[in-house]
């Protein structure tokens, strides 16, 4: 999954929300992000993304990734994706 930022400003990803629409869902946060080595800066032109791998009791045909990214005047937005 990956997001390419079209913007001319510099994004920041905030937080990933996995979701298979049940009460399955998980929760990445900026923090977490950083803290297993994935930079969270997306620079004007260029991609970010991450790998989803299967996880017990997910429905994979039912995926929404909601990606939470703040610009650096602090305006906030939420792209969603479904996979």
């Amino acid at each position: 999954m990956s997001v390419t930022n079209n913007d001319s400003r510099t994004l920041t990803v905030k937080k990933v929300r996995v979701d298979d629409g049940s009460f399955w869902s998980s929760d990445y946060t900026q923090e977490r992000l950083e803290r297993d080595g994935i930079n969270t800066t997306i620079y004007s032109g260029n991609r970010w993304g991450v790998a989803l791998s299967h996880r017990i009791g997910w429905d994979m045909d039912e995926l929404k990734v909601i990606v939470t990214v703040e610009t650096e005047s602090g305006v906030t937005k939420e792209l969603v994706y479904y996979v």
